[in-house]
This record gives C-alpha cells, sequence and structure tokens, in this order.
C-alpha cells in the first residue's frame, strides 16, 4: 500500500509525509525510502488530525521529526 499510494504522488512530482500515530516501536527500514519524511506524533490526541492537516500548531505539542528532505 505504501508503494502505490508514494509512487503515485511521487509520478505527479509532489512530496510525501508520513505521519506516525503510534505508541510503540515500529518497523520502517523497509519503506522509509519511499517517503520524503517522517513524521513521528507518538500519541498526539484527538486534534492531531486537525493540527496535520491545517498546519494549526496550537494544537500539536512534542512533534518529533526525522527529515531526509524538506517538504515545503
Amino acid at each position: 500500500m505504501i508503494d502505490a499510494v508514494t509512487g503515485a504522488f511521487h509520478s505527479e512530482g509532489k512530496k510525501v509525509l508520513v505521519i506516525l500515530n503510534i505508541g510503540g516501536v515500529i518497523e520502517t527500514a523497509s519503506w522509509r525510502k519511499d517517503a520524503d519524511a517522517l513524521l513521528v506524533a507518538w500519541q498526539p490526541g484527538q486534534e492531531a488530525g486537525q493540527a496535520a492537516s491545517t498546519g494549526n500548531h496550537e494544537f500539536a505539542l512534542g512533534f518529533g521529526c526525522h527529515r531526509r528532505n524538506a517538504v515545503p
């Protein structure tokens, strides 16, 4: 699924940011090269979707980011 989604966006010249809404360890080695950036939200709460989709970071506290390439 990740290959199909990232492939579709990259074929249109768009960057792909993967937001990991997780509470523990997850395997990323097999697919992290497909994403332009990974955002580890950990457990951001019920307003995380709003913060991520609107860019309103008043809702988002404590985000960590593994950045390989900048996503505009």
